[in-house]
């Protein structure tokens, strides 16, 4: 029995060293890793329009409504291919080839939604992003939510706006895609997708 004893005490004391030894690593690991994150100022970069207020576990995130000068390009060209639609459309109607003006019609979509990507947020104005615990919300000045969803499943990205050549940041979750703010300058975008990066890393 004492042999027995002796074996066991001797068999577990390696097993109870490699464990706390293991958990020191763990530990000693976890606090390199913590202590490598990044540290984001609220302070956005020199001439931003954007402004942030953060409270606890709430970030607040003021984004200013679109310069009409960012949308010209875009927007020229939509009217110009909206109208060259429309006036090709009466003349087949007029023709009496009624069937034939059918084939408008997905020059009539393209037209629509360069239309809605000049004037929508424009029209939409100021917006602002609240991620409050595990929620997230994103709605106009005046109070009317865009898109809300759960702050765990939030992703933010910087995207290259393939019109105007400038950063566009988007939320994405699951299969819900929110452009927050387009057309920023390199520096600015990077700045904001890591302020919301670093506010919703907890919640993940």
């Amino acid at each position: 029995m004492r042999k027995s004893s002796i074996a066991t005490t001797f068999d577990g004391l390696p097993r109870l060293r490699a464990t706390t030894q293991y958990k020191s690593v763990v530990a000693c690991n976890t606090s390199f890793t913590r202590f490598q994150l990044p540290q984001v100022t609220l302070e956005p970069p020199r001439g931003s329009r954007i402004s942030v207020d953060r409270r606890g576990e709430e970030l607040r995130v003021l984004l200013p409504p679109a310069r009409w000068e960012s949308r010209v390009s875009l927007g020229t060209f939509g009217i110009a291919w909206t109208t060259f639609t429309a006036v090709w459309t009466a003349g087949v109607i007029a023709a009496g080839a009624s069937f034939m003006a059918l084939f408008s019609i997905p020059f009539w979509v393209s037209g629509a939604g360069m239309l809605k990507e000049t004037f929508g947020p424009l029209l939409r104005g100021a917006a602002e992003l609240q991620i409050r615990g595990d929620r997230w919300k994103f709605c106009r000045v005046d109070g009317k939510v865009l898109e809300e969803g759960r702050t765990a499943d939030l992703q933010c990205l910087v995207l290259t706006n393939g019109t105007t050549g400038g950063k566009d940041v988007v939320l994405e979750e699951g299969l819900v895609s929110v452009k927050v703010q387009e057309g920023l300058p390199e520096v600015e975008a990077e700045w904001l997708q890591a302020l919301i990066e670093k506010h919703i890393e907890r919640y993940k």
